[in-house]
């Protein structure tokens, strides 16, 4: 696995932990922007998905889930999904019950 992948991933969930607490017209855009990222990195290795994992983006997810608009609710479910693909030790009862809804 290259460390490059693993800067990659590091820098999205900062970015995204840092949108969250801003409030702009563009922001969900934003987010959504670095979701997809996001979601390319997580789906090439579990090693990345651990990584981004103990980078805290599952709680981030689940806040994601909570405030976008409907529009970008895909991005973020299909993220959490591949974080969860062959590490569900990262699932609880909250992002599982965005999974199931």
């Amino acid at each position: 696995m290259e460390c490059s992948r693993l800067v990659v991933v590091s820098h999205s969930v900062k970015n995204i932990e840092k949108l969250l607490n801003k409030v702009y017209p563009e922001r969900d855009s934003d987010i959504n922007n670095e979701l997809t990222v996001l979601k390319i990195e997580l789906d090439k290795d579990l090693a990345v998905r651990c990584h981004a994992a103990k980078e805290g983006l599952y709680g981030l997810l689940v806040k994601c889930l909570r405030h976008l608009k409907d529009k970008y609710l895909l991005a973020a479910l299909q993220t959490l999904t591949s974080l969860c693909n062959g590490n569900t030790n990262v699932l609880d009862t909250s992002g599982a019950e965005y999974m199931i809804a």
